[in-house]
């Protein structure tokens, strides 16, 4: 445990008054007064607890909230910087403090640990707030619409998907316990039906807390068609019950939870449930450390000593719970299972809102959010240094702390804390400095970058070549296993294979030693060449891999001027000639800049860097390098660039940024004058016919005039545009 103390300083701050206005539009103080109309949505916040004087506060972000697509893209020119991805980190919000809140209840409502039962709560839960939301009258009178939308004919999921904006609003601006009591009709409902759900078998809770199982006796009695059957229990401690039922399943059914109410009588009672009834401390000499542990975290966050058994129970391994079941049982315990699906859910929510946060300063057109990993849950638990308090079994411990058990400790610790800080307020609001390093692992406040793997199927997907990924398993229960890809090239007619090296942890983790060795030796623009391969490394697999990679490339510049010598043959002009060549898209040159870092070394995935790409003399070289920096720092995007071999001819065409992650190829331009952006145009409009790409768009310093967008838009590309040092916008075409 490090740096326990009395005191406690926060790591991070309560987010400010007005902060996606202002991060989007800047100061817009008239802004509600131009749109107006939300006056049912404040009705119902001032209904939930929003203190009168706090209204205006919001009632400017409240508008942006409300907004439906179709309104933005019809006000595009009087909304600068609003785009679609704003209100889609709206809804990411506000969907997952919804789970996060229907996970609470689900455990707070009902004992037990049956995972599937969570499951299907939570899934019925969720299901159930589409069809509340959508009877929400004051939902559609307040959503700001666009001309073709009519809100007395508001549709389920419009009405979901506003709402989510709505409360992802209230979270983000520090009034979560307000979104909490608009979202309690719907849990409340939800809770209702938990009695479908089914409780806790008592065969399995007696199996908990009897090893071993009580020896069973049966009989029968009755005529063939109306058979009774008896069933008897004994334990070895002498412990007896019986039960009845028509048939043996039914009659054991019964005598275990006879047994459970004559010596365990609140085994099954509906008053022990997690979330109602605290749990105790273990408090056994050789469990010290399990206790004092637990009472330095309580006293890091400043909770109540009442909930020192619930974060000892987060501590409580599984493993552990099944050599002690009467000790468990006892100080009325449970392991942390529960606890860690919960955790889950609730991290997910933290890591969406750190990400949030942080787009607004550069909106996107489109958010996507990829999950963040458990090895970074289990990082950070191994940070905060509490693993000497952590209750595990003997044959857990023998084996030492996995990466999955990590994982799993931190989900259940960060439950723990969220139910005894009151379950609505963030994390990352109540966590300590002394933590500060776990809660860069879990709430990173940028998106999580793509791992190698990722990064090469882009690769080979976007050069047209297929791929297999196989495991082969040896050792001790396959304890030793490797994972080996099959490369496929349609062109050559060939495959080649590359293993990686034994590794005993995940089937993930063996494909990212793989991918990190294909990428490495990758062609790229300074060795590569028509003659010979490139990318060479010291081992002969990468070397051959390499070179098939290159031959690759070369023969598909080769098929494409075959194809285009039998277009200046035919006399029926270029519309025969696509047509024999069977609509075939003419190929290019991959020159790989995949993962590149910032700082200008070696990525993650263990490519190159995209400097040695653009290192000739070019004047928006400077601009193009900012942009990257942005794009892979903060939106996490992968960016290599062509070579495109014009066919019948030696001269070579490279474009400048290819976004593999939205099929985007963006043409860069040192400034936004008509000259500059006319050309712009023709170069994206020539690359198009060899680079399979979306979308187009053009990179300048400056937002062009506004008759400079609307015939970019017109053309349909994009614009991106600085605006600020480092920081870009767009205006989607789209």
């Amino acid at each position: 445990m490090n740096g326990v103390g009395s005191g406690i300083s926060l790591a991070r701050k309560s987010p400010p008054e007005n902060i996606l206005t202002e991060a989007v539009f800047g100061a817009a103080p008239d802004l509600i007064k131009f749109f107006g109309g939300q006056n049912a949505a404040i009705s119902e916040l001032l209904k939930c607890g929003l203190p009168s004087d706090e209204v205006y506060a919001i009632r400017e972000d409240l508008t942006v909230a409300l907004m439906w697509p179709t309104f933005v893209h019809e006000n595009s020119s009087r909304l600068p910087g609003m785009t679609i991805g704003i209100l889609q980190s709206l809804q990411f919000v506000g969907r997952t403090f919804a789970r996060k809140q229907a996970a609470l209840a689900a455990f707070e409502s009902f004992g037990g640990d049956d995972s599937h039962a969570f499951f299907r709560y939570l899934a019925n839960a969720m299901e159930m707030f589409t069809s509340w939301g959508h009877k929400l009258e004051w939902v559609a009178d307040s959503a700001v619409l666009g001309k073709g939308e009519d809100r007395a004919r508001l549709t389920a999921g419009m009405s979901e998907a506003l709402l989510f904006q709505l409360v992802g609003l209230l979270v983000v601006h520090g009034r979560a316990g307000i979104a909490d009591r608009m979202l309690q009709p719907w849990l409340s409902a939800a809770t209702a039906r938990r009695s479908e759900i089914s409780g806790p078998d008592p065969q399995d809770v007696l199996r908990s807390l009897i090893s071993p199982f009580p020896e069973e006796s049966s009989e029968s009695s009755g005529p063939d068609h109306q058979r009774t059957y008896l069933i008897s229990l004994r334990s070895s401690e002498g412990l007896t019950a019986t039960g009845k039922g028509p048939s043996k399943k039914k009659a054991r059914r019964n005598a275990c939870e006879n047994f459970l109410e004559l010596h365990f009588p609140d085994a099954l009672s509906d008053t022990v449930r997690p979330g109602r009834d605290r749990p105790n401390m273990i408090e056994e000499s050789e469990n010290r450390s399990h206790a004092s542990t637990a009472r330095r975290i309580c006293q890091l966050f400043q909770v109540d000593r009442e909930f020192e058994g619930l974060i000892g129970q987060a501590l409580i391994h599984s493993s552990w719970a099944s050599e002690d079941r009467v000790l468990l049982w006892k100080a009325r315990q449970r392991d942390n299972r529960m606890l860690s699906l919960v955790g889950d859910v609730i991290l997910e929510h933290e890591y969406v809102v750190a990400i949030v946060q942080d787009s607004w300063r550069n909106p996107q057109s489109k958010l996507s959010i990829v999950n963040i990993a458990d090895e970074q849950y289990a990082s950070a638990f191994a940070v905060c240094g509490v693993e000497e308090g952590v209750l595990l079994g003997n044959s857990v411990k023998s084996d030492g702390y996995g990466r999955k058990v990590q994982s799993k400790l931190f989900k259940a610790l960060a439950a723990a804390l969220c139910l005894a800080t009151g379950g609505n307020r963030l994390l990352q609001l109540e966590w300590p400095s002394q933590w500060s390093d776990a809660l860069q692992l879990f709430a990173p406040g940028t998106p999580t970058p793509l791992d190698p793997t990722t990064v090469l199927e882009k690769t080979l997907q976007s050069v047209g070549m297929r791929w297999h990924w196989r495991v082969n398993c040896s050792g001790n229960k396959g304890s030793e296993k490797q994972v080996e890809i099959d490369l496929f090239s349609d062109v050559l007619k060939k495959e080649v294979s590359l293993g990686g090296p034994p590794f005993g942890g995940r089937w993930a983790d063996g494909k990212h030693l793989v991918s990190c060795r294909i990428l490495e030796g990758m062609p790229t623009e300074s060795n590569s060449t028509t003659s010979g391969p490139a990318g060479r490394s010291s081992e002969d697999s990468i070397q051959v891999v390499s070179s098939f990679f290159q031959d690759h490339l070369n023969a598909l510049v080769q098929v494409d001027e075959k194809a285009m010598q039998g277009e200046f043959d035919l006399k029926d002009g270029l519309a025969s000639a696509q047509s024999q060549r069977g609509g075939q898209h003419r190929r290019y040159d991959y020159i790989v800049t995949e993962a590149y870092s910032v700082d200008g070394s070696r990525g993650a995935s263990g490519a190159r860097s995209l400097a040695s790409s653009f290192s000739k003399i070019r004047r928006e070289a400077a601009l193009v390098r900012r942009y990257v920096d942005w794009l892979v720092g903060v939106k996490g995007g992968v960016v290599p660039r062509h070579r495109i071999q014009v066919p019948g001819s030696s001269s070579l065409l490279f474009t400048d940024l290819f976004d593999v992650s939205t099929y985007e190829l963006v043409e860069a331009k040192s400034s936004a004058s008509r000259n500059h952006l006319r050309l712009a145009i023709g170069q994206l409009f020539d690359y198009r016919r060899f680079v399979h790409c979306k979308r187009l768009a053009v990179l300048v310093p400056v937002r062009p005039e506004e008759d400079l967008c609307i015939l970019l838009h017109d053309v349909g590309v994009s614009v991106i545009f600085e605006t600020d040092p480092g920081v870009f916008s767009r205006l989607s075409a789209t």
